[in-house]
């Protein structure tokens, strides 16, 4: 089966482009376009979409949004943003809204489609330009963070969640209750600014916990 794409760009010119290059792989099908955060919204409430490659400069509702409203009216679907933005704090902005793959327009142009592939299989993936970025983001953050925001019980927790453990399977791996460790989980959501898996996951991911 293909993956079915929305190309969501602003700029006529790139985003022609991008679909010329997309097109290309036979294991994609370019079900649409948009050109602001809106009609990404109306798109995926009109046709089945697997993956969303999303601008985050585009006018009408701000990317983060339009990228938290996909992931609560929407979760199967994945966004990976392509943009010129570099910057680690939009960066960091945009994975914690809920983004499940983050690649600056200055790649090699095969990022993209390996990008796509990695995502619709729901793996998180970034591009070479915004991993090395982020690796010094992590340096600076992981010593503080770890000690000040989850406790090495949570990090444990949060670690076995990214591989997939239902909260019966944690509770007898790590030889407790499942109350508590829905108790556990609950703590991490509410320190993270968080309410699902997924989005803890990245935040995790984002800061150098697994």
């Amino acid at each position: 089966m293909r993956t079915r794409i929305l190309i969501a760009d602003d700029h006529p010119i790139f985003r022609s482009g991008l679909k010329t290059e997309l097109s290309r792989h036979a294991d994609f099908e370019i079900i649409g376009e948009a050109v602001d955060g809106d009609e990404v919204i109306a798109k995926v409430n009109d046709v089945p979409v697997d993956v969303v490659v999303l601008d985050i400069s585009m006018p009408g509702i701000k990317a983060a949004e339009v990228i938290k409203q996909l992931g609560k009216n929407h979760p199967a679907i994945k966004v990976l943003v392509l943009t010129a933005h570099g910057d680690k704090g939009t960066i960091m902005s945009i994975l914690r809204a809920g983004a499940h793959g983050y690649i600056l327009k200055e790649e090699d142009p095969y990022v993209v489609p390996e990008a796509i592939r990695s995502v619709a299989k729901g793996r998180n993936w970034v591009g070479p330009s915004v991993a090395t970025l982020m690796m010094g983001k992590i340096r600076e953050n992981r010593s503080e963070t770890s000690s000040s925001v989850l406790t090495e019980r949570e990090c444990e927790v949060i670690r076995l969640i990214a591989d997939g453990l239902s909260t019966k399977d944690i509770a007898s791996r790590i030889h407790m209750a499942e109350r508590t460790v829905e108790f556990h989980i609950s703590n991490i959501y509410d320190k993270l600014g968080v309410d699902t898996r997924p989005s803890a996951v990245r935040w995790a991911q984002v800061h150098g916990f697994l």
